[in-house]
């Protein structure tokens, strides 16, 4: 809401629109037991892991917004000459340490995709 110039909060979740342009979001564990973050991180690791690298290899100039620490940790499987890494906090992140609400990864993101000749994404919703 702060960088996108006309964004207003959608009333749903839906974001197929996202999608539809190329936007891939992915949380490195994608399942957990009620009330215990990070209960199944040992068996998703491997998936994000070789994700990262198959796409990295495969596609170039990919924006990768790596936020929160456990994200960061990926980055090591990502080509960084030929993608751009983008990393702040976890959008939920409290205090002082939360960088996301200062970090400007939409407009950088799409900045770096019309100069490499992409569509700029519409984040609006």
């Amino acid at each position: 809401k702060k960088t996108i110039p006309g964004f207003k909060m959608p009333e749903n979740g839906d974001l197929t629109k996202w999608a539809v342009q190329g936007v891939l979001l992915l949380n490195a564990t994608l399942t957990t037991r009620e009330n215990v973050p990070n209960a199944h991180e040992k068996i998703w690791q491997f998936f994000p892991m070789r994700l990262l690298q198959y796409l990295s290899k495969k596609k170039k100039n990919v924006v990768y917004m790596l936020w929160g620490n456990n994200a960061k940790a990926y980055g090591k499987y990502i080509q960084k000459s030929t993608n751009m890494i983008l990393e702040a906090s976890h959008p939920v992140a409290q205090g002082k340490s939360n960088t996301f609400l200062h970090c400007n990864h939409f407009n950088e993101a799409n900045e770096f995709l019309v100069k490499t000749g992409q569509s700029p994404i519409d984040w609006s919703l």
